[in-house]
Parts: structure tokens; C-alpha cells; sequence
């Protein structure tokens, strides 16, 4: 009868763990597709104003690092994060039931941890902000020494563009490095309230050996060691879910960008009337160009002229 159940449950165990998976699975493509396409279509009818005070670069390093982050991680850690919460309370709940005393060492723990989580949450987050942003002026040194590769040779600035792209790696890698270090210790501090929980079990075991069954004892030093080990895993993954779910923050504002007025207006032809211009000149005469001053022009002496004429 015992085996029965229990392969019952393992089946029962093994449909819902697949079918929340798939679940998660296919949510993040869905939601992953409707993001990409708001941000895009937002992108495209954004002011030009708006990408004149924004770098290039820090577009580019939304629609990289954090598009990313957003399309493999956040369904893949809410997936893990919900599969953990269930195994861990049914842990909890099974072991307080067969070893009441775990309850109190368990209270110590969860109140441990979630001090640990309240403390390093927000410095993650951030740190990790500061790593994204700390890739945009990477991105824009590169993506303008491309362009104009020609120009800073002939102007001579190749060393102080490579210092710029020098001193921008630098500060990505401080940040870089920084950002592993409230995950890093989290884990750590993790390990240690497992440590710290486990021998006050086995201290409370040891002082009440005359009192306590073998079994008990050995049933209640397994789950008090078991169940820190899940809480440390727990807690990694919510920290790696709530760094993605900054990710998404930050691509929801370009969700909601200022858009530019639409180029034709309903019925614009009959509000405008027969005196709006119906064309348009723009004329240059012996225009020069220089980079800098004192520099030889890069367009000399040029002239045109632009017409347009809007059909009748």
C-alpha cells in the first residue's frame, strides 16, 4: 500500500513539475514577443530629441544585456523560484509535523534569512544597474571608433580614443566584479545560518539524550541541516530573479517613450486650405566644414539646393 502511494505521488510529482515548466516556458516566449515589439515600435516613433540626450550606447546596451537577461532568465528563475517555494514549505510542514521541535530552529532560520535578503536585495539590484550603465560608454566608443576610424587617424586621436575605451573597460569591470558580491555573500551568509542552525539542533539533541528517542534525534539533525540547504539555494535564485526582473524595469521605460505627432492628420487637407505651402526650399551657398579649429576643411566650398514640392 505504502508503494502505491508513493508511486502515485512521485507520478502526480513528475505531470505537475512538467506542465509548470511548460507553463513558464511558454509564457516567457509570449511575453518576450509583445515586449519586443512595444519597445521596438516605440523606438522607432521616439522624438529625435530624445536620442540626442540619450547615448547610443545605452540603447544599445538595453536591447542587449537586458533584453537577454529578460528573454532567458526571468522565466527560467520564476519557474525555479515557484518549484523551490513548493518543495520547501511542503519540507517544512512535513518535518514540523514528525519533529515538532524542528519548529523552533526552523523560526531562528527563516528570521535569519530573510534579514540576509532584506540586506542584500537592494545593493544587487543596484550594482547591477550600475553594470549595465557602466556598458554604455563602452558600446558608444566602439560603435563611433568604427564609424570614424578615418577621421581620428587623420586628426590624430587614436591614443586618446583608445585611453577613453581603456578607462570605460576599466569602470564596466569594477562594477562587473562588484555586482558579484551581494550574490557571492549571500551565499556564504547562507551556508553559515545552515551551520549555525544544524549544531544548535544537534546541541539541543545532545543536552536531551536521556529524554529523546534515537530516531527522533536522527530524523531532527537530518531535516535541520536539509532544510538551510534548500533556503541558500532559494535564496540564490530569488536574487538572480529579482536582478532580472530590474532588467525589465529598465526596458519597461522605453515602453512608455514620449512618441512623435503623427506625420498626416485626418483630414488635413481640408483644415489647411487652399494657402498652405505646397513646397518647401532649402539652399546652401559655399558652406565649409571643419572639425576643429584651425583644421583642415572636411567640406569646402559647397553648395545645394533642395526643393520640394508636395503633390496637388
Amino acid at each position: 500500500m505504502y508503494a502505491v502511494v508513493h508511486v502515485g505521488g512521485s507520478m502526480i510529482f513528475v505531470s505537475l513539475l512538467f506542465w509548470v515548466s511548460y507553463a513558464f516556458a511558454e509564457g516567457g516566449v509570449r511575453s518576450s514577443k509583445t515586449l519586443h515589439q512595444l519597445c521596438l515600435e516605440r523606438l522607432m516613433y521616439a522624438p529625435l530629441g530624445w536620442f540626442e540626450s540619450v547615448p547610443s550606447g545605452r540603447i544599445m546596451s538595453r536591447f542587449s544585456s537586458d533584453v537577454s537577461m529578460v528573454d532567458q532568465a526571468v522565466a527560467q528563475w520564476a519557474d525555479n523560484i515557484a518549484q523551490l517555494t513548493c518543495t520547501l514549505t511542503l519540507l517544512v510542514v512535513v518535518t514540523i509535523s514528525v519533529a515538532p521541535v524542528c519548529a523552533f530552529p526552523f523560526a531562528a532560520c527563516f528570521g535569519l534569512f530573510a534579514f540576509l535578503m532584506w540586506a542584500t536585495m537592494k545593493p544587487a539590484r543596484e550594482l547591477k544597474r550600475a553594470t549595465i550603465d557602466a556598458m554604455s560608454p563602452v558600446l558608444s566608443i566602439v560603435s563611433q571608433t568604427a564609424e570614424g576610424r578615418q577621421s581620428l587617424r587623420s586628426m590624430g586621436l587614436t591614443q586618446l580614443t583608445s585611453e577613453m575605451l581603456c578607462e570605460a573597460l576599466d569602470t564596466y569591470t569594477k562594477f562587473f566584479r562588484a555586482a558579484q558580491l551581494p550574490v557571492d555573500f549571500s551565499m556564504v551568509a547562507c551556508g553559515a545560518i545552515s551551520v549555525l542552525v544544524g549544531c544548535s539542533t544537534a546541541v539541543f539533541c545532545a543536552l536531551g539524550r536521556d529524554h529523546l528517542d534515537p530516531a527522533f534525534m536522527a530524523l531532527a539533525l537530518t531535516y535541520s541541516f536539509l532544510v538551510p540547504y534548500f533556503l541558500a539555494f532559494y535564496g540564490d535564485v530569488l536574487n538572480r530573479l529579482l536582478v532580472g526582473l530590474s532588467g525589465l524595469e529598465r526596458l519597461m521605460h522605453y515602453a512608455e517613450l514620449e512618441q512623435e505627432p503623427p506625420r498626416h492628420m485626418p483630414n488635413e487637407e481640408v483644415l489647411a486650405g487652399p494657402a498652405w505651402p505646397r513646397a518647401g526650399l532649402l539652399e546652401f551657398e559655399g558652406v565649409s566644414l571643419v572639425y576643429r579649429s584651425r583644421a583642415i576643411a572636411g567640406c569646402c566650398q559647397a553648395s545645394a539646393r533642395l526643393l520640394s514640392i508636395s503633390p496637388p
